[in-house]
């Protein structure tokens, strides 16, 4: 039966159903289960039932009390009932009454859940203790009653040493922590499956009192307690089972000879791309740099800022200490700032030996003496390792080393670095010597301490006040192809330099500074000189001078070993040197095609010179500095030549001052600073980014028991005394750069230190380091370390689950991992095991093995390649590009690796090392391992979104219709992405779903192939041909891959929508309407910029919406102030928002159908154009306008087809065709040309008359000259007559494919009358648009109109009237 349009009555209710076929009633939404009826949305049912459940676990607690109290009489009857009424309506005035399925199952998790944890980390330490004793080594720390009974309990029983034992006594405290934490308003599953236990359901206490209703209670308590301990011990056994069950995958035969066989494969794919010179240097870690060198300056730099971490605590225990004592001294608010000046000063003179310390803790008490000591503790550590490079330093002889190691035991504890600002500041000093006002004062100090060191000059006091200007003079003086290469040779060398040439290697300077002043004794001139030091800037602030000394110790040293790494190597931790290669044998390997890693520079010509440094492309590690105990600036390479992509290694560029590069730097501070106000300054990035690392552990098939989640904290907390074992752990981390390297914190930090000397930017980078240093700066201090926290928590989970997994693995083969033998080692690195054997830091090696893996399968900044580095520094491109590149990098390495690892073989070094029966054991257990590692990797990336997704739809009885309508209603950005309905769409076509892809780390490997296919199968609704079908599909993809490195940036984005955009935003809504006053457009674009630097914290109260500061969620949620488009907030989703760092968005399908319409509204006037802007050109022949007129309605027809899709899928999901209608009402398509749209009929564009009196206009009134006296008017009409109520999508001639000619022609919409319509173009949208239009343009050139009709004709009008229309074409014009 034919459709007819039913009118929409006045009279008619707003909700009231409205038939449109006579014989049919239109699909209404499923039935939507009863308790998804409940007004509170799913996040704000998760935060209701966090609060229950906590709440829960005090009331099971508190009624056990009354129960107790009641039953001694010490309180009166009824008081059980009491303390229940108690809690529930405490619950009640809370308002922690979850209504929905998911906060009553997140209740009963944290009821029980509380008391799940503290048995988890009971059981776990015993379980230490245990190993502790049965290893020898020292017992777990333990702080608290409860901890110290672990311990006690471990060290008296073997149980918790077994993994039977664990899970027992785990079994065990579940049931009875249960039992405690259980109120008398549970239930438990008995009462309602009857599959359990009969015996399991719990009784009812209506009507009872005293002690009956104790009896009842506490019967009921035990219910809960065993059904809890029952669930865990099926955990117990189902686990292990299923984790055995894909360990085993790797002994099925062939599968360890297949994963060798892939993991050759790529291996040698890898190795092909690495060829590329350009791959090599820009997209691997490495770059040029030799493994072991590169792995020396990762961890010498990692060791600094270890120290540095370290005493930056330090200072800050001793800062408030200081404060605190003097505090103590009941001084007035005007005598405290003098008082803090006197104990810094005092507290300088006792860490440098000249106050003893009984003295000093008369005057500011023990905290502050101990905190002092502490700070002069990390000094005598660093100056114990640093005998190593006072050994090492070539410029001293044994008996000048011996000298400074005695001094360095005599100074213990004493030997603080003075510090002058001549050295650090010398531009402040450059009055002439002589004229400074205490210069006579110091000449007299020198000369009477000359004169009291030598007789002679006591003896002439002129020539000692000569020698003692000159002694001062001195002071702040020195402050301020000849070789026979062959041509392949040169061919190899510039390829090894991987196309840097040594001029790249000028300006740069050392990335560690060997302070020379470290090993050389204290002066005694300066230290009888008082005055001089003040002339020269003393800086008697010990915190200042502790942190200089730590900074200079820990670079030397770390720098010292990095340089004698390049110039030896390091065997079984010991410096082996290598003696610089003669140029002539370095030429010769050079032509056998090999690399000397360093050349000697003595006695070279300058004709070798230049060809060492322009055809092998070598440079001068600086010279040699004879009177330098290091030998020079590059200690024991000083003077000699390495290849220049090691040396670029070793330092880092120098920029000199120039405009634009100081504009430069203060573009990429400015990016720095908005990044870090939307992510680090943001609670919801900060929760994401905590629960996403759970997804990179899982990847790593670490998600488990053993996988420490509990210790990881006792890990981060430990210290050399307490908790020696984990501490070791907690330094090789960190000194191997595996912690502390947050991606988006360093790259932020990357950024913000971005300066050019003497320019604006060094002063903006002076400005925010005082700010983060000021307690105004604290909250971002605070914010900072809790992200980094973040992922090093994780981290360390990480570290302790490959310990656990490859500890369990050898001692399976009888060795111990913190006990292997040097030979052990090397056939472990030699196998590709381990990625090295030893350290520059002296890690040991169980420790630094399993830091390798975590730095090879886990984000870290110091991995990421030199390209993400270069793009980093382009201020208006890329926000956080470092993540999606470690993603990629560590899923190859993941999978590379646990692939080795499925394919594992005892090697001949490890069965000569172990024995052959132990190699196999342990071969065998490596494979477990990789089956594991790789199961964990398919499950995050790959099964764990779909997994999610499909449970909660099905939950949910999400419809296949509905997914679709919630792809194609989203937002623009979200496609590709994992989209989840938390309610299923409602009678007015509204639900909340999340994105998950934000809280999953992987996602970015699937997200592109997503998003192609969704493009692949929209162009397809709209009958795209299957070449376009591709090409726009794949450009979509690289276009989401490249999201990351090439969409705006956060600060670059504002700026350009105030300007490039004229105030609007990319999704095209205003910011400032055209109409507007100067002043206000001007106020409003300030202020839309400065939103790019608003703290995330800080958006919660205010944020920017249309260049105005309006309330955000947070506080409207709190007044109860709706949204722009009338969106509800409430306190408790705002809350659940926090808690699992999910937003839930909203989906309104008649909305999102009415943006649509608006948007097909302003495509279409844009399709029109196409022929009225041809038609009116004077040049343009009637070939041409018959030619526009069919390309208008080929773009117009693709457009109806968009919206037809988008209209069919809403039916689809069960929208009425009245409430489409009513949606569509305001968005400028007419109800006719909707109701066309909807039948499938297509209606041409007709000319307007306005156009025909303009063309007749130009010719008779203006006498313009044209080619065209009149528009061809009867050939147009002919063509629309052949369109009119065609098909817009075919159904009956499914063969026929429309020409993609639209994105030729087809331009940007006119302004769209709805927001967030047409997306404005983004960089990526832009070069699409581009390519697309060159390449159809040039086609368009070199075809013929006549054919081009003949294509075209099929898709528009059929095959029955395409001959008419083709030969009218041909005849000649009238």
């Amino acid at each position: 039966m034919a459709e007819e349009f039913v009118p929409i009555l006045a009279d008619q209710e707003e909700g009231e159903f409205v038939p449109i076929l006579a014989d049919q009633e239109d699909a209404e939404f499923s039935p939507i289960p009863a308790e998804e009826e409940s007004d509170q949305t799913v996040l704000g049912s998760v935060a209701r039932g966090v609060g229950a459940g906590l709440v829960s676990a005090v009331q099971g607690i508190g009624e056990l009390g009354a129960m107790g109290l009641e039953a001694t009489g010490a309180v009166d009857e009824g008081s059980q009932e009491a303390t229940t009424k108690f809690f529930q309506d405490s619950k009640e005035f809370l308002g922690f009454t979850p209504e929905r399925t998911a906060g009553r199952v997140i209740e009963q998790v944290v009821n029980y859940g509380s008391a799940a944890i503290p048995v988890l980390g009971w059981v776990s330490k015993a379980g230490r203790a245990s190993a502790a004793v049965k290893a020898g080594t020292a017992l777990p720390a333990a702080r608290t009653w409860f901890g110290r009974s672990a311990v006690t309990f471990g060290k008296k029983s073997s149980l918790p040493a077994t993994r039977t034992g664990r899970a027992a006594l785990t079994t065990a405290g579940t049931g009875v922590a249960d039992f405690f934490v259980s109120p008398s308003t549970n239930s438990t599953l008995a009462d309602s499956w009857d599959a359990m236990p009969e015996q399991l359901r719990t009784e009812d206490e209506e009507g009872l009192t005293g002690t009956a209703l104790a009896a009842v209670r506490i019967r009921n308590k035990f219910r809960l307690g065993l059904e809890g301990a029952m669930f865990n011990a099926a955990g117990e056994i189902v686990l292990p089972l299923v984790g055995g069950a894909v360990r085993s995958a790797a002994m099925v035969p062939g599968v360890p000879a297949s994963a060798r066989a892939l993991s050759k494969g790529l291996n040698f794919l890898g190795d092909k791309a690495t060829s590329s010179a350009f791959v090599r240097r820009y997209l691997t870690p490495n770059g040029f740099t030799p493994a072991e060198v590169a792995d020396a300056i990762r961890t010498g730099q990692a060791v600094g800022e270890t120290e540095q971490g370290i005493a930056a605590a330090l200072v800050a225990s001793f800062d408030s200490a200081v404060k605190k004592a003097v505090r103590g001294q009941g001084l007035k608010r005007g005598g405290k700032k003098a008082a803090v000046q006197r104990a810094h000063n005092d507290s300088f003179d006792y860490m440098t030996g000249e106050i003893p310390r009984s003295d000093f803790v008369l005057s500011y008490g023990e905290s502050a003496a101990k905190a002092a000591d502490d700070m002069r503790m990390q000094v005598v550590d660093l100056s114990n390792n640093f005998r190593s490079s006072v050994d090492a330093a070539p410029n001293l002889d044994d008996a000048a080393k011996n000298a400074l190691k005695a001094q360095f035991d005599e100074n213990q504890g004493s030997y603080i670095r003075r510090v002058y600002e001549l050295h650090t500041k010398p531009e402040n000093f450059q009055t002439p010597v002589s004229q400074l006002p205490q210069y006579k004062g110091a000449l007299d100090q020198v000369s009477t301490y000359l004169m009291k060191k030598d007789p002679l000059m006591a003896a002439d006091p002129t020539a000692a006040t000569a020698k003692a200007g000159q002694e001062i003079d001195k002071i702040f003086n020195q402050t301020l192809n000849a070789t026979g290469l062959t041509p392949e040779a040169r061919a190899q060398a510039a390829k090894f330099a991987g196309g840097q040439g040594a001029a790249t290697a000028k300006g740069r300077a050392s990335l560690f500074s060997l302070s020379k002043g470290m090993l050389e004794s204290r002066s005694q001139m300066l230290t009888e000189a008082p005055i001089l030091r003040e002339m020269m800037g003393e800086i008697r602030d010990p915190k200042e001078a502790f942190l200089r000394t730590i900074d200079s110790l820990s670079s030397t040293m770390a720098g010292q070993r990095v340089f004698d790494t390049v110039s030896g190597g390091i065997e079984a931790g010991q410096i082996i040197p290598r003696n610089a290669k003669p140029l002539a044998q370095a030429v010769a390997e050079a032509n056998s095609g090999a690399r000397p890693m360093v050349i000697d520079g003595t006695n070279l010509t300058p004709n070798q010179v230049t060809d060492l440094t322009e055809n092998m492309h070598y440079v001068k590690a600086g010279e040699v500095d004879l009177e330098n105990p290091f030998g020079g600036k590059f200690g024991s390479l000083s003077g000699n030549y390495v290849p220049v992509e090691i040396y670029n290694s070793l330092t880092t560029p120098s920029r000199a001052y120039s405009g634009a590069q100081d504009a430069l730097a203060v573009s990429l501070q400015l990016k720095g600073v908005s990044q870090m106000s939307k992510t680090v300054l943001n609670p919801l990035s900060q929760v994401r980014n905590f629960i996403s690392n759970t997804f990179v552990v899982g990847a790593n098939g670490l998600l488990g028991r053993n996988m420490g989640i509990l210790e990881s904290a006792e890990v981060l907390l430990a210290n050399a005394l307490d908790s020696p074992e984990q501490y070791k752990l907690l330094r090789a981390l960190s000194d191997e750069g595996a912690i502390g390297q947050n991606i988006q914190v360093n790259e932020l930090a990357r950024l913000m230190k971005e300066q050019v000397e003497g320019g604006v930017s060094a002063r903006l980078r002076q400005v925010g380091e005082k700010f983060s240093d000021s307690k105004l700066g604290a909250p971002v201090r605070f914010m900072q370390k809790t992200y980094k926290l973040g992922d090093d928590y994780w981290k360390v989970v990480g570290a302790l689950g490959e310990k656990a997994r490859y500890g369990a693995a050898m001692r399976k083969a009888d060795i111990d991992i913190d006990n292997l033998t040097p030979a052990v080692q090397e056939a472990l690195a030699r196998s590709g095991l381990a990625q090295r054997s030893s350290s520059i830091a002296g890690t040991d090696f169980g420790n630094m093995f399993v830091t390798d893996i975590v730095r090879q399968t886990m984000p870290t900044y110091s991995m990421v390649p030199e390209a993400i580095k270069q793009l980093r520094r382009i201020p208006v491109v890329g926000n956080f590009m470092a993540f999606p590149a470690e993603i990629i990098r560590t899923s190859g390495n993941i999978v590379s690796r646990s692939l080795k690892e499925m394919g594992f073989q005892a090697t001949d070094d490890l069965v000569a090392a172990m024995g052959k029966q132990q190699a196999d054991v342990f071969a065998r257990q490596v494979r477990a391992i990789g089956a594991q590692r790789l199961s964990g990797y398919v499950a995050m990336a790959g099964a764990a979104p779909i997994a999610f997704k499909s449970a909660a739809h099905d939950m949910l009885g999400v419809t296949e219709a509905e997914e679709d309508i919630l792809q194609a209603g989203a937002a623009p950005w979200t496609k590709g992405n994992t989209l989840v309905y938390l309610t299923r769409p409602d009678e007015k076509g509204q639900a909340e779903y999340i994105d998950l892809s934000y809280m999953l780390p992987y996602e970015f490997m699937l997200t592109p192939a997503r998003a192609a296919w969704q493009e692949y199968v929209a162009k397809g609704s709209v009958d795209a041909g299957f070449a376009e079908q591709v090409s726009l599909a794949a450009w979509e993809g690289f276009k989401k891959f490249a999201e990351p490195f090439a969409s705006e940036s956060m600060a670059a984005e504002r700026i350009i929508d105030v300007t490039t955009r004229q105030g609007s935003t990319q999704t095209g809504a205003d910011i400032y309407k055209d109409g507007e006053l100067l002043g206000d457009k001007l106020s409003k674009a300030l202020t839309h910029v400065v939103g790019a630097f608003l703290p995330g914290i800080v958006e919660q109260v205010t944020t920017v919406k249309r260049g105005e500061f309006v309330e955000g969620r947070t506080l409207r949620s709190a007044t109860g102030t709706p949204s722009a488009q009338g969106d509800e907030y409430a306190p408790f989703e705002e809350a659940g928002t926090m808690l699992t760092g999910l937003r839930a968005l909203k989906l309104n399908i008649p909305r999102s159908l009415s943006y649509a319409g608006s948007e097909y509204s302003g495509l279409r006037t844009s399709a029109a154009s196409i022929f009225t802007s041809l038609a009116d050109d004077n040049d343009a022949t009637e070939a041409d306008v018959l030619d526009a007129y069919v390309r208008a309605n080929t773009a117009r027809r693709r457009q109806q087809a968009v919206l037809k899709s988008r209209i069919d899928t809403a039916l689809a999901a069960g929208m009425s065709r009245r409430e489409i209608y009513r949606a569509l009402d305001k968005s400028g398509v007419s109800r006719t040309e909707l109701g066309n749209i909807m039948r499938n009929r297509y209606v041409p564009l007709k000319v307007s008359r306005a156009l025909i009196r303009e063309v007749r206009m130009e010719v008779n009134q203006k006498e313009e000259t044209r080619i065209l006296q009149r528009l061809p008017t009867q050939k147009i009409n002919d063509i629309r007559r052949s369109l009119m109520r065609t098909e817009i999508v075919p159904t009956e001639n499914p063969e026929f494919t429309p020409a993609p000619v639209e994105n030729s022609f087809v331009p940007q919409p006119v302004s769209a009358p709805q927001p967030q319509l047409a997306p404005a173009p983004s960089f990526v949208d832009t070069a699409a648009a581009s390519v697309s239009g060159a390449a159809d343009s040039v086609s368009d050139l070199g075809g013929d109109l006549l054919q081009r009709a003949r294509t075209l004709a099929p898709s528009l009008l059929g095959d029955r009237r395409n001959q008419e229309i083709i030969d009218r074409g041909n005849q000649p014009p009238q």
